[in-house]
């Protein structure tokens, strides 16, 4: 983890890694993405970002798994959805969700989630990344699954 052509960028050692279906679940298939929460409740700021795509009029979508009551109820953590253009972080970047979690409303705690998110058309034609990034302290894990354009 990451598969090829994937990035993360990470500040802490619980970060993005893999996590088996026998283990911890999956939406589907034998592995998906797993962010561990710190348990010396340190801060996270842990990226997971794509490969390059060139495409018009599309959309992101994948699956997501996560705790209400630490992300909404407590208040611990939350993924923003980023467009990327160039480097990561370089000023230029776009936020599809500043908190994918928050913005979604009652859920159960590990529930597996579709999320949605058009690209907007000022990136067609253009050479973009899609980036999760969890942001937390004292939080709960985080569980990413089946990305795909539509």
């Amino acid at each position: 983890m990451p598969p090829a052509g994937w990035t993360k960028v990470s500040q802490s050692s619980y970060t993005w890694g893999p996590a088996d279906a026998a283990t911890y679940g999956t939406h589907s298939g034998s592995w998906c993405a797993r962010v561990a929460w710190d348990e010396n409740l340190a801060n996270q700021n842990e990226v997971l970002i794509s490969p390059t795509i060139r495409c018009s009029g599309r959309s992101i979508t994948f699956w997501a798994a996560a705790s209400y009551t630490w992300a909404i109820t407590e208040g611990n953590y939350d993924v923003a959805l980023w467009v990327v253009v160039g480097d990561w972080g370089g000023g230029d970047d776009v936020a599809l969700s500043g908190g994918i979690l928050s913005a979604r409303g009652y859920f159960t705690d590990w529930e597996w989630l579709q999320y949605t998110f058009a690209i907007p058309a000022q990136f067609n034609n253009q050479s973009i990344r899609i980036a999760w990034q969890y942001i937390g302290a004292d939080a709960a894990d985080f569980y990413l699954d089946d990305v795909a354009l539509q």
